[in-house]
């Protein structure tokens, strides 16, 4: 016998996983060129893992982690707020969350790719997490 309320919470999770998806497609543009062109060819297409490692030269586990983490990424908040109040961040700033919260790179790779300090780099992180969390206004930032 199946259950009414089976029903409803089974129908809920698959709109919640297509609202997910459709998300993570939205969000695509946000990419590196060629992070963007592997990870729609992974979801929108449906091209398997060992097709694309072969296309692209690399492990098969290498480029299942990288998607992996990429999409991941894609899903979490932190950057997507940031940017929803970009006209209040500086340049710099905005660059060093791409970089970070989209990326996932370190302070080294930041502060080299910036031409920034490492210890600017992690200033800037450590705020943007501050502000992130609710300890500092954007004003003391």
């Amino acid at each position: 016998m199946v259950k009414m309320d089976n029903l409803v919470s089974d129908s809920d999770n698959r709109l919640e996983r297509a609202w997910e998806f459709e998300k993570i497609l939205m969000r695509l543009d946000l990419l590196e060129p060629d992070d963007r062109v592997m990870v729609e060819l992974f979801l929108r297409y449906e091209v398997p893992i060992t097709k694309l490692s072969k296309m692209l030269g690399d492990d098969k586990v290498k480029i299942h982690r990288r998607i992996r983490r990429i999409i991941q990424r894609l899903q979490a908040p932190e950057y997507i707020r940031i940017l929803r109040k970009k006209d209040f961040f500086a340049r710099v700033q905005l660059d060093v969350a791409y970089d970070h919260f989209l990326l996932g790179m370190g302070y080294r790779p930041i502060s080299i790719k910036r031409g920034i300090s490492y210890t600017q780099a992690r200033y800037i992180v450590s705020n943007l997490r501050q502000w992130l969390k609710g300890r500092k206004t954007i004003s003391e930032i």
